[in-house]
């Protein structure tokens, strides 16, 4: 398995590297297509429960959001009252809790929209470069320490495999990044708390999509990345930290 892990992670890296150096149009392109297979992904996993999300409707809807058809401001409440209104046409097919679902999966994988603004904020490509050497470090000290040391669970019903001690190793490989990447490219040290928190909620982003596959009662959310799984089981964590990443650094800079 950690050599197919190894395997994708050189194939696939550099690719993803260029597209983030090119940025613009590019990077807008491949978050969005994330953005609709992560979708894809969820739609596979509740079926599972018999729930059927909306998906050609949520696929229209992320396209308009990337490309800013429809304003960023308004967009939530754009998402609920399209997919609402879905509902109440097609009401007597569904239940209402896909209704729901739906929505919370289109404002979750909507989120992919972040690598796109970090990489948009000033110092642009080394911020967004710094960004993913954070969630890089946080994974590879949390799974080497956990693997070594890990004792403790913390929550062995989501990720029996997590420990506390890899936790704290991942929390550790984030903060040396922040201390040495901050310092000698970003030329700041204030970059210390923004690196613990952006690892600490990618650690939880972790755990929030175990749940998810807990609950769908599947191992991987896909098989798109050999080694990896799906598109949201290499990117549980962005998820949820890039947002948390990007305004934190605009308020401290």
């Amino acid at each position: 398995m950690l050599s197919y892990r190894i395997i994708t992670a050189l194939v696939a890296l550099p690719g993803f590297l260029m597209v983030g150096y090119l940025g613009g149009v590019y990077l807008k392109v491949l978050t969005a297509l994330m953005a609709l297979i992560g979708f894809y992904e969820l739609y596979r996993m509740f079926l599972t429960k018999e729930l059927k999300l909306y998906a050609p409707l949520a696929y229209f809807l992320l396209l308009l959001g990337f490309f800013d058809l429809v304003s960023r401001e308004i967009l939530p409440y754009f998402f609920f009252i399209a997919t609402g209104i879905y509902y109440l046409v097609k009401h007597q097919k569904h239940n209402i809790m896909e209704f729901f679902y739906t929505y919370t999966g289109l404002m979750y994988v909507f989120l992919f929209i972040f690598l796109y603004e970090i990489r948009n904020t000033p110092p642009g490509f080394r911020l967004f470069l710094f960004y993913f050497l954070l969630i890089w470090a946080n994974d590879t000290f949390a799974y080497f320490i956990g693997k070594k040391f890990g004792r403790r669970k913390i929550a062995p019903a989501l990720s029996p495999k997590k420990s506390v001690e890899g936790a704290l190793g991942g929390l550790i490989g984030a903060l040396l990044i922040a201390l040495f990447y901050g310092n000698f490219v970003l030329g700041s040290f204030t970059l210390l708390p923004l690196a613990f928190v952006t690892a600490l909620v990618a650690q939880a982003g972790d755990f929030f999509e175990s749940a998810i596959k807990r609950f769908s009662g599947v191992k991987d959310s896909g098989e798109i990345l050999p080694g990896h799984g799906g598109i949201l089981d290499r990117f549980d964590g962005v998820l949820l930290s890039a947002p948390v990443f990007y305004y934190l650094y605009l308020l401290f800079n």
